[in-house]
């Protein structure tokens, strides 16, 4: 093994106790995340968990959330109905899986503020409330609570790696898949210059975020 030219890999192998990251038996709370590896890029966005690949992506769902992949498989779907060239699968990916994502914490958001106009209407003209309308309160501020931790959880991840030109271009996986060698700092302008794609897509899934978080 030449020590000298280690010191210059771009990222390292994908590892098993990466892949036990994503295990919800073993790690039933993971942080959010975005770890990128070679050849392949895992994203822990809780419900999902996925494992992306340059020609497949293969999901990791919680036991009973069967549903959630109906959602992402119909946005996989529009891009092998219409598929542009210029969009590589794994870009697609990355974007079915932030969508599904956002589209499930709007679920949870329109949920809540249900329950909560509910109570406000039922509470507007009583000065006592029943215990079980108490002890709803008490839930949905652990659910908002809750939500707000995943939602700031999620920003913190995607603004760490819009940070990082390097890791942001080393996801473009298909540019690398025919060329390893590629892997290695300081990246060629080839590769780095391919980075502001997945930028622009991390850009506009902030502002949702932000846009849930500011509601």
């Amino acid at each position: 093994i030449n020590h000298d030219n280690l010191d210059y890999q771009a990222t390292s192998l994908l590892h098993l106790r990466d892949l036990r990251r994503l295990d919800f038996q073993i790690n039933p709370l993971d942080e959010p995340n975005i770890l990128v590896r070679r050849h392949v890029v895992l994203i822990s966005f809780d419900p999902l968990r996925a494992i992306i690949l340059a020609d497949r992506l293969i999901m990791i769902v919680p036991d009973g959330a069967d549903s959630i992949l109906q959602i992402l498989e119909d946005y996989i779907n529009e891009w092998n109905d219409c598929k542009d060239n210029r969009i590589s699968f794994e870009t697609h990916a990355y974007e079915a899986i932030l969508t599904t994502v956002n589209s499930l914490q709007n679920q949870d958001f329109n949920y809540i503020s249900k329950q909560i106009n509910e109570i406000l209407a039922y509470t507007k003209h009583r000065v006592m409330l029943p215990v079980k309308i108490e002890e709803k309160m008490r839930n949905l501020k652990n659910s908002i609570l809750s939500m707000k931790s995943r939602i700031l959880g999620h920003k913190r991840v995607i603004l760490e790696l819009l940070e990082d030109d390097e890791d942001m271009a080393l996801m473009n996986i298909s540019k690398l898949k025919y060329n390893p060698e590629y892997y290695r700092m300081p990246l060629i302008k080839e590769i780095l210059n391919s980075h502001e794609e997945i930028e622009e897509l991390l850009e506009s899934y902030l502002m949702d975020y932000n846009s849930i978080e500011s509601k």
